[in-house]
């Protein structure tokens, strides 16, 4: 017998594109995320947010504790 279970692919949305003035940080948030969920944005940094300090594209790939994935530019 084989069982076979599906799951969702993670939902992020970093929101628009925007501006960044000079001093000033504009953090990215994945949105909310279950336990357990693995971040990797585009310089090797794990955690659920980034402070972008500089202009720039920026991108996370979001795991969950299934495996799926979701690459947000």
């Amino acid at each position: 017998q084989l069982r076979v279970s599906v799951e969702a692919v993670p939902k992020v949305e970093l929101g628009a594109d925007s501006l960044i003035c000079v001093g000033t940080t504009r953090l990215l948030q994945t949105g909310p995320q279950p336990t357990g969920t693995i971040y990797r944005w585009q310089d090797g940094r794990n955690s659920a947010e980034y402070a972008a300090t500089k202009p720039g594209v920026y991108a996370v790939e979001v795991t969950n504790l299934a495996g799926c994935q979701q690459w947000l530019l």
